[in-house]
């Protein structure tokens, strides 16, 4: 049984837009990014444990700091699907380069924030809402 990370909590976007698909690959390869980050570790002292180069309590050490790598991992993918996309971009290392690699799809006239038309909408700090990944989306009876 596959499960859609981020999509248990309820999203006002459909998921059959081109924006929840992206959406969802971008949480999807980040979750396996972030994993990837604490497991290698763990999987290459396991194949030095089994060759003999690594003793029992070298190996204990480095579960151990897979242990503490799980908390932000959980943490974050505990968010609701709302703020997980912008925790994500927030990690511009990671996200610079992947969006590059996967632009946002056009929406059709309207952002991705709640089917509002993007009539260019402008953050306080002057930057597009839908450019600032840490941007709130505005309540839809917000006078803009």
């Amino acid at each position: 049984m596959e499960r859609t990370i981020g999509a248990g909590s309820s999203s006002r976007r459909r998921r059959d837009t081109p924006e929840w698909a992206w959406e969802q690959a971008l949480i999807d390869a980040y979750y396996d990014h972030r994993w990837h980050e604490v497991l290698d570790p763990l999987a290459a002292a396991v194949r030095r444990w089994e060759a003999g180069e690594l003793d029992h309590v070298d190996l204990a050490r480095t579960a151990g700091r897979v242990r503490k790598g799980v908390s932000p991992i959980d943490y974050v993918f505990s968010q609701k699907r709302e703020m997980l996309a912008p925790l994500i971009e927030f990690d511009e290392e990671w996200s610079g380069p992947w969006i590059a690699a996967h632009p946002r799809p056009a929406t059709g006239g309207a952002d991705a924030h709640e089917g509002r038309a993007n009539d260019g909408d402008q953050h306080e700090a002057g930057t597009p809402m839908s450019d600032n990944p840490i941007s709130p989306p505005a309540p839809r009876d917000a006078v803009l």
